[in-house]
């Protein structure tokens, strides 16, 4: 009873953030929305969410690793749970797991995997956040050779074709 009662708590905390999921703060310039530091309370019940496979608390866990929200930065774990959110589809994910890639933060830097989770996160994101993705993307894309760029978009579309045959 109490895992029943703790997940719904989870998905009013998700539904709560829905509009700014992965929008960690002070990470996106171009968004008007910032997101108040969650509790430890709240963490915990985004971590019990995450742990059932939840990509909006897989997304928002990675954010608090990738902030610091407990303790040091720790872009490693932050990589893990972008990552699983990614690999559902979560766009806001995709972005913060490319932005990691870009960086070498928590994972080996690579513009290719960078570069193939920004096309992802351009097509499966939210009409009001493509732009923002878009512009990300073809930043990166203009800082590419053209071997990379054709790697990414093969590795982005056999990705694509694999999740919408799920």
């Amino acid at each position: 009873m109490i895992d029943v009662m703790l997940y719904a708590v989870a998905v009013q905390v998700a539904t709560a953030l829905l509009p700014y999921v992965g929008l960690c703060p002070g990470q996106i310039a171009s968004t008007k929305w910032q997101i108040a530091a969650p509790s430890a309370q709240q963490l915990a019940v985004i971590r019990q969410a995450a742990e059932r496979n939840d990509p909006v608390a897989q997304t928002n866990l990675g954010c608090a690793y990738e902030t610091g929200q407990f303790g040091a930065t720790d872009y490693y774990t932050a990589a893990i749970w972008y990552r699983k959110a990614a690999e559902q589809g979560t766009a806001e994910a995709q972005f913060h797991l490319a932005k990691l890639f870009y960086n070498g933060r928590g994972v080996i830097a690579d513009f290719v995997e960078s570069y193939k989770w920004l096309i992802l996160a351009t097509t499966l994101g939210p009409p009001e956040q493509r732009p923002f993705f878009a512009a990300q993307r073809d930043w990166l894309s203009h800082r590419m050779d053209d071997e990379r760029r054709t790697a990414g978009q093969r590795q982005a579309t056999e990705w694509l074709a694999q999740f919408r045959s799920r």
